[in-house]
């Protein structure tokens, strides 16, 4: 996430870990006056937790952490079984093999009706 330079009197929210410290921009908020030839001014990737605390007046690209908000539940084992097949296969996935397990049975049936054969030989 990109995050301005902290306003004064405003502590910096670190993150995860800076991956970048951006040009400086405090007198152009535009960002016109800082570009990769301003020497110590222009931006440094993967800068050191030294020169993250001393740049002052520079804005950051930080690692987040996102997660997905989850019902409050205890955690349960699973006692031996798999995961549930809707975290492992998608509903599109789902669907598409039950269209084929369903083609399937249908043509068993046809050869039953139409060749007047015993199950076991239509299969």
């Amino acid at each position: 996430a990109e995050r301005p330079p902290p306003r004064p009197g405003e502590t910096l929210d670190p993150g995860l870990c800076t991956l970048a410290l951006l040009s400086s921009t405090t007198n152009d908020p535009a960002g016109a006056e800082g570009s990769d030839s301003s020497g110590d001014e222009g931006p440094e990737l993967l800068p050191s937790e030294e020169t993250v605390a001393a740049a002052e007046g520079r804005g950051t690209v930080v690692l987040e952490a996102i997660s997905r908000a989850a019902p409050d539940r205890p955690a349960t084992r699973m006692g031996g079984r798999g995961a549930p097949l809707s975290q492992v296969f998608s509903r599109r996935l789902r669907w598409s093999a039950l269209g084929v397990a369903l083609a399937a049975l249908s043509l068993v049936v046809a050869s039953l009706l139409t060749t007047e054969d015993t199950a076991v030989h239509s299969t």
